[in-house]
């Protein structure tokens, strides 16, 4: 083998550049197609195969969940239907009618009928009298559904009582006791689930078959592919049958399969869809065919094109490389002649070009070059090149660095160790560490040493260049004094955190005002309980939560008796007095926290018990009343014993979403009105 490349190589060495051009455009053309051929027909023969997988296995499950919802459907309408407490009767006449109804209905049913615990037919969907010969206690699926009353799905038979293959669905007919008064058959025609699935195979070389859970073909599409059941392979049935859904290819005495399956829950069954590999691979060796043509005609016409190109193109060469190793050497005014309008005499013209822009661009890099210069010396940013290592040196700066970084002079600058120029050692680190991860460090900010000690801050940018190794070599970079805009930031900074501290102390004090105005609003300004304003939202946020809760809610609603005549009497001042001992006298015999007191208006005043029932709000309103009696605030004109009384009407009731809190007020004020009108000074409870 080592001699053979050895041999090839000094072959090679021998042949001139036509030659080689000859050779290298030949072998060049004829292997990414031969590569692209092979490659062609292998990833043709793997998606197709793929796509075949993927067609059968969506084909099995489509078809699967097509046939099982089918079944399904099925048996949820003989579920409503045994369920009817009249169908269950075991009336015929009734029966016959809904089962004539069903064959309406639902497509696919070739007959339905009723059958008695001993087996005999009691009703049929097909109008014809029942035969009382024909006895179904020999089939299996009555068995089954007598034993198990549960729905049961049987093998393809042939109906007893139409003559019609297909598949029966037994429902137990059961009474509250769920004692089997009969059986519920429907029965399926074999036809409609055949065609079902064939309608749903996309073409000839597919077909698919079904099998029970023993196993068992009990539909095959296409007779001609079954197998006896002895050498019907279980690969995918058992998967389809282990309730999967999936695609595998199996060799069974005989050609390889690529097999889809999926399952049908309510019937119990496995379905399969197949097709032979030879038959998915015809098309494959198609594209065999074409390619092998496509490669010999390639060759040739390669072969001939290929010498042909070589010789024109090792010619020019010869003279364009004579001419690049006259411009090699400084002769920029070398020209190719242009006698040819191909590529060959494009290559000559852009060597011409390529000439007189290297002429060009050698006058210009100078001058441009002459021109950085000179900015970089002037702008009063600090540009440098500096060495790799940890202390590091600069190789070159520019005017500026020296002036930032405070200076005499700049070779007393080169000699300076960069480290001794950072304030904090651990920015220097950081900062070579980022050049050696991502090659750059862009606006850096850290603080530095100017020349005698005194700080600065300042933002730096660099880029690392690299050898062929990625090793650092040097650092090109800039350096911009920004001491003043840090000043700045920072005042600026100051001045907000001043600001953020007046609007939160402004935010808090204004929070707090709102709170006490809002306070002020729902109390009630003279005797400091709760307004109309703030004894309405009590009312409609207890009423909404005892609606929630189903509990009961009470009201009290308290007037002062011949207040009218205690202000006549004694005036508004005393009268306002009398109102505050009331109201004090009222709330300090509320101790509850959920309970609200509130004044209704002028002399009134009410008070609102949550979760409290009939004996418990008229406790309360008694020991209200007794105590405003027993604190005997003098009233000379009034018609009970001299002294101020009170009347109050109570309320209670359970809410309901479909009435409103005014029902509760309007009841408690019925009931004050009640109280005062049969001698006032007592407490009334609302019918």
């Amino acid at each position: 083998m080592i001699r053979l490349i050895h041999w090839s190589r000094s072959r090679w060495e021998l042949l001139n550049l036509r030659q080689k051009l000859s050779v290298a455009f030949v072998v060049m053309t004829l292997v990414p197609l031969l590569v692209s051929a092979a490659f062609t027909e292998w990833e043709a023969s793997k998606l197709l195969r793929q796509f075949v997988f993927d067609r059968n296995k969506n084909l099995a499950l489509n078809i699967a969940h097509d046939a099982d919802q089918l079944f399904a459907e099925k048996i949820r309408m003989m579920k409503v239907v045994v369920a009817d407490a009249s169908f269950r009767s075991m009336q015929s006449s009734h029966q016959t009618v809904i089962l004539e109804e069903m064959v309406r209905t639902y497509s696919g049913i070739h007959i339905a009928v009723v059958i008695d615990p001993s087996g005999k037919q009691t009703a049929r969907s097909d109008g014809l009298p029942v035969v009382d010969s024909i006895d179904y206690t020999d089939r299996e699926y009555f068995a089954q559904v007598m034993q198990k009353k549960s729905t049961v799905v049987s093998e393809v038979l042939v109906s007893k009582s139409a003559g019609w293959p297909g598949v029966v669905i037994a429902e137990p007919i059961l009474d509250e006791n769920l004692t089997a008064q009969g059986v519920l058959v429907v029965n399926i025609g074999l036809s409609s689930i055949i065609q079902m699935i064939e309608k749903a195979l996309v073409d000839e070389q597919s077909y698919a078959y079904v099998v029970n859970s023993a196993g068992n073909v009990i539909i095959h599409t296409d007779p001609l592919h079954a197998r006896p059941e002895d050498s019907l392979c279980l690969s995918p049935t058992g998967k389809a049958l282990a309730g999967e859904t999936g695609w595998l290819e199996y060799e069974c005495s005989g050609p390889k399969i690529l097999a889809g399956y999926s399952y049908m829950p309510h019937a119990g069954w496995g379905l399969v869809v197949e097709s032979s590999l030879a038959a998915a691979m015809s098309e494959v060796n198609d594209v065999h065919k074409a390619n092998s043509f496509i490669i010999v005609v390639s060759v040739l016409l390669t072969v001939l094109i290929s010498l042909s190109i070589a010789q024109a193109i090792a010619a020019r060469i010869g003279e364009i490389s004579k001419a690049a190793l006259r411009v090699a050497t400084g002769d920029f005014q070398t020209r190719l002649p242009v006698d040819r309008t191909d590529e060959i005499g494009s290559l000559a013209q852009n060597f011409n070009q390529m000439t007189e822009q290297l002429e060009l661009r050698t006058v210009e890099l100078c001058a441009s070059e002459t021109k950085f210069r000179s900015l970089v010396d002037n702008i009063n940013i600090g540009v440098y090149q500096a060495s790799v290592d940890d202390d590091g040196r600069f190789i070159q700066v520019n005017p500026a660095m020296v002036q930032i970084f405070g200076y005499p002079d700049l070779v007393l600058l080169l000699k300076v160790p960069i480290s001794q120029l950072y304030y904090d050692l651990a920015d220097r680190q950081f900062f070579l560490q980022q050049l050696k991860q991502k090659g750059f460090v862009k606006n850096q900010e850290c603080l530095m040493r100017r020349f005698g000690g005194e700080t600065f801050w300042c933002s730096r940018s660099a880029v690392a260049r690299m050898d062929k190794m990625g090793n650092m070599q040097w650092i090109e970079g800039v350096i911009e004094d920004i001491t003043e805009r840090k000043q700045a930031e920072n005042l600026l900074r100051q001045a907000k955190e001043e600001l953020e501290l007046q609007v939160a102390a402004r935010t808090s004090e204004l929070t707090k005002l709102n709170e006490e105005l809002h306070q002020l609003s729902l109390s009630d300004g003279l005797t400091g309980i709760g307004n109309r304003r703030s004894l309405d939202e009590t009312i409609e946020r207890e009423w909404k939560r005892a609606v929630r809760e189903r509990s009961k809610l009470a009201i009290l609603m308290i007037d002062i008796d011949y207040f009218k005549l205690f202000n006549d009497t004694y005036g508004h001042l005393a009268g306002d007095e009398c109102l505050k001992k009331v109201v004090a006298t009222i709330t300090g015999l509320i101790k509850r926290s959920m309970d609200f007191v509130g004044r209704y208006g002028g002399e009134e005043f009410a008070v609102i018990l949550p979760a409290t029932d009939e004996q418990g709000a008229m406790a309360v309103g008694e020991k209200i009343r007794a105590a405003i009696e027993a604190a005997a605030i003098p009233h000379q004109r009034s018609y009970l014993g001299g002294i101020v009384t009170v009347s109050i009407g109570v309320a209670v009731l359970i809410p309901n979403s479909t009435t409103e809190s005014v029902v509760l007020v309007e009841a408690a004020d019925q009931a004050l009105y009640t109280a005062k009108s049969s001698g006032r000074n007592r407490v009334v409870l609302a019918e």
